[in-house]
């Protein structure tokens, strides 16, 4: 590994903002990633360091990029639809993103229909908003069983692993 490489990586990894995305970037190295649903991208940094970090771990271009944000409807600090969908063009994934006009369990319901189960699901939401029946209900579509799910185990900033089988109490199906 180059000297610019291992800097590269070190930053990302124990020195990037916000803190609380660091245990994400910690946790996909060295899994195969291809499909990732993002819930409130915000301003899509994170997603553009993502995209960046899992090319650096070997993925291919086109790989999907899912995103359910309100977009222009959360305020004036938050990515449009239209940049989003730019922005993850440019970075050479295949992007989708699915503005949240209703509620969490509609927009999973579309991603369900339209792209299936993804490989990592990253929710930056509060738990409550993760543990609603109809969120809960459409879980099992949108996650498999070797899907890694980070989520906010609390109040805190800080993104953390949530277990598969957390979101089901039958048995996750195997992806074919």
């Amino acid at each position: 590994m180059s000297l610019a490489r291992f800097w590269s990586t070190f930053k990302l990894l124990h020195l990037s903002k916000p803190i609380g995305d660091r245990p994400l970037y910690r946790s996909v190295r060295g899994r195969r990633i291809s499909s990732v649903l993002e819930i409130n991208a915000s301003s899509c940094q994170r997603s553009e360091r993502l995209i960046h970090w899992l090319r650096e771990q070997g993925m291919e271009a086109g790989f999907r990029y899912a995103v359910i944000d309100p977009f222009e409807m959360g305020g004036s600090d938050r990515v449009t639809l239209k940049g989003c969908h730019s922005l993850l063009s440019k970075l050479g994934a295949k992007p989708f993103p699915v503005p949240m006009t209703g509620n969490l369990a509609t927009a999973l319901t579309r991603v369900a229909h339209t792209i299936g189960s993804v490989d990592l699901l990253v929710a930056d939401c509060p738990p409550e908003q993760l543990n609603e029946a109809m969120v809960r209900a459409i879980m099992p579509r949108i996650i498999h069983a070797d899907s890694l799910v980070m989520g906010r185990a609390d109040a805190s900033e800080n993104l953390v692993p949530i277990d598969v089988h957390h979101f089901t109490s039958e048995p996750m199906r195997k992806a074919a």
